[in-house]
């Protein structure tokens, strides 16, 4: 049987005349796959016996690596091992002997250590809380000193995830106008907190800023939003300072904002310094507009987005600043770097065109084990690998949170298969995360080699797009559905060319598909959209739609099941399963009403929906094998004789440890049962 061979072995050649973005995983057959963070944590890990060699060898096996090589959130990373070579060198000595590997940057783009590249960073360009006043004058004296401010209540000892942190503050002098004067701004951090007087004893001049003499009266106590701290508490690591991205931040002295500084920096390292070699970055966390946090959220106390010393929500203008402040960094950045350099995020952030895709850290999410959110996640995904920057590159990172669900004690086989066959049916890679307690290297799943065959790749190229078996069921509808559609009260619809949908200006589009059956305890809706873009929002920017149907589920906390899809100006077909399932609340009946709603006031085009009562059972052939899925909470049995008849296809024969139950070698031509929340991979017999 003739398969598409996977990556090649050591080459001994340098990587440094290697083509960014050139590595083979980005081209290869099916399923891709590389290497989660586990590589990070492994390189130069001195108490996991740990050199060079040893890392190589393990982590050579899939398309390429992904891992946190800098000291933006961790002072932890530039530790070396017996050596003397860091995880950086690791990194870069991969990507020297194996230039077809993919060597990816895992970077914080939500906040850094203060003590990481500081200086490139305008103090204006933090995010705070609405700031505190200070009553009490400084001189410009070094050392600690004890200041008098309005709201002792916000200053603490016990920041942090460690509950160990002082409260870090940026004092800042109030201009003639009232305004903060940003260029007179100097960085303190608590050591003292005395309720009584309602005094703060600072360490003065942190971080390398300067010390500034104060007046009483004339100064603002900015308050970092923070995260963190990450690394290892007995070293009591600082607090992670959040950036600021809105657009209305105060500028430097170069008339610059956060996304000018930080996307210069972060270029000047991929084009002139220590990751010349590597194939981009991850952006972790990041897109988002972060929300108060602890006792600012307790108390109602906002966050001052545009640096004018009072409280804001970061869109003045009715569109977000600060992701509008993102998407200008994700196009600084790849204006720099060019297109042949890969730039990711996670899903959350919107830069289609500009992104070359995202990373699901989970799949759905790492914490649902019953896949509700199987379909939302997916739709989002196919749209990413649409519409994003060439080459599409999203991952699926494999990631499971034991502990988080009373029911399941252990990582599920049929899980990892579920979530593989996610990356297949999304035209994604998969990124190994697992790794079992006895396990001395993190495992190649038998699902990404082809079993005991260890070929990657050994899927080939897709024959055509992921198939629902389910829409091949006659319409519950009857394409009657423009009947059932009842806009809200603000959305104004047209069924002239087409059936277009409008809303009032500051008010979402929202209508409801009256009394949808609802029998099987099943219901899956295919929608079909496009979308006009939103005004003053970026052009790499697209809308969200959201479905409901009163079905009510309780995981961290009761509520309503919402599934997400995006539209833009291009046609896309998404889908949304609702189910009967272990974490409902309350029992369906036999009918609902589907409550849709999407983003901003400017016209959606909806061109077809259809729904269908069964399980949400997906397919998708390759050129040497087949992939099925049923992410539901019921087994179900799927006819292979109709699908493709007279094809015979044979189970992939497991290798000792993972799943030989399900992956015995045996030959499958009529039907194959899979049961719930599980996955199918066959490969084709050739005559």
């Amino acid at each position: 049987m003739g398969v598409l061979l996977g990556l090649c072995g050591p080459c001994g050649t340098s990587g440094e005349d290697s083509h960014p973005a050139s590595a083979a995983v980005l081209t290869a057959g099916y399923p891709r796959a590389c290497y989660f963070r586990q590589s990070e944590w492994a390189a130069a890990n001195v108490n996991k016996g740990y050199t060079y060699p040893k890392w190589a060898q393990e982590f050579s096996v899939l398309g390429g690596v992904l891992g946190k090589v800098l000291n933006e959130e961790s002072p932890d990373k530039d530790s070396p091992d017996q050596n003397g070579l860091t995880k950086l060198d690791y990194f870069n000595r991969l990507k020297a002997e194996y230039p077809e590997k993919l060597v990816l940057l895992h970077f914080n783009g939500n906040a850094r250590l203060p003590t990481y590249f500081r200086e490139n960073v305008f103090d204006g360009h933090w995010l705070y809380y609405e700031p505190v006043h200070v009553e009490s004058n400084l001189s410009a004296t070094p050392g600690e000193a004890v200041i008098h401010v309005n709201q002792i209540e916000l200053f603490s000892l016990t920041e942090g995830k460690y509950k160990q942190n002082g409260t870090d503050v940026c004092l800042v002098r109030k201009a003639t106008d009232g305004t903060p004067d940003w260029f007179h701004a100097e960085q303190v951090t608590v050591t003292a907190v005395d309720e009584r007087t309602g005094t703060i004893r600072v360490k003065r001049g942190m971080y390398g800023t300067k010390v500034h003499k104060f007046d009483a009266g004339e100064t603002f106590a900015f308050i970092h939003a923070t995260e963190g701290p990450f690394g290892s508490k007995g070293k009591r690591p600082p607090l992670l300072w959040k950036y600021n991205y809105s657009v209305n931040a105060p500028k430097d002295a170069s008339g610059r904002i956060l996304a000018d500084t930080l996307s210069n920096e972060l270029a000047a390292l991929f084009l002139h310094g220590e990751l010349q070699k590597f194939d981009g970055v991850e952006f972790d966390a990041l897109g988002k507009i972060p929300s108060p946090q602890g006792i600012f959220w307790k108390k109602k106390i906002h966050l001052d987005f545009n640096g004018d010393g009072k409280g804001d929500d970061g869109a003045s203008t009715g569109a977000s600043e600060y992701g509008m402040g993102v998407q200008k960094f994700y196009g600084n950045l790849r204006a720099a770097l060019g297109p042949d350099r890969i730039i990711m995020a996670d899903i959350g952030p919107r830069g289609f065109g500009i992104l070359n895709g995202v990373e699901a850290e989970g799949f759905p999410r790492s914490a649902w084990y019953d896949f509700v959110l199987w379909s939302e996640r997916l739709n989002k995904m196919r749209y990413w690998a649409r519409n994003s920057a060439s080459p599409a590159f999203n991952l699926v990172n494999g990631k499971f949170e034991l502990g988080k669900d009373p029911t399941v004690s252990e990582v599920p086989m049929s899980a990892i298969r579920l979530q593989i066959a996610a990356a297949c049916f999304s035209d994604s890679a998969y990124f190994t995360f697992y790794k079992p307690a006895d396990a001395d290297q993190v495992p190649v799943w038998d699902e990404l080699v082809m079993g005991t065959e260890g070929i990657q790749g050994w899927l080939g190229y897709p024959v055509g797009d992921a198939l629902w078996i389910s829409e091949s069921l006659p319409d519950v509808l009857q394409g009657q559905w423009r009947e059932r559609l009842v806009p809200n009260p603000t959305t104004a619809c047209s069924s002239e060319d087409g059936f277009t949908l409008s809303g009032t200006k500051g008010s979402d589009i929202g209508f409801l598909l009256k009394d949808i059956s609802y029998e099987n305890e099943a219901l899956l809706v295919s929608v079909t959209a496009r979308t006009e873009p939103l005004p003053d929002t970026p052009a790499a920017s697209a809308r969200l739609m959201m479905v409901a149907n009163g079905q009510e589920v309780k995981t961290w906390k009761k509520q309503q099941l919402v599934l997400e899809t995006y539209v833009g100006e291009k046609s896309f077909t998404s889908r949304f399963y609702f189910s009967k399932n272990r974490y409902e609340t309350n029992e369906m009946k036999g009918s609902c009403d589907l409550q849709f709603t999407i983003e901003g006031s400017k016209p959606v085009y909806i061109e077809n929906i259809s729904v269908r009562n069964a399980p949400n059972v997906m397919y998708r052939e390759f050129e040497y094998g087949l992939v099925l899925a049923n992410p539901s909470d019921r087994a179900c049995s799927v006819d292979l004789a109709e699908l493709f008849p007279g094809q015979k296809f044979i189970r992939l024969k497991g290798s000792p440890g993972q799943d030989q139950s399900v992956n015995d070698g045996r030959l499958e031509n009529t039907k194959i049962d899979i049961s719930a929340r599980d996955a199918r991979f066959l490969i084709k017999q050739k005559f």
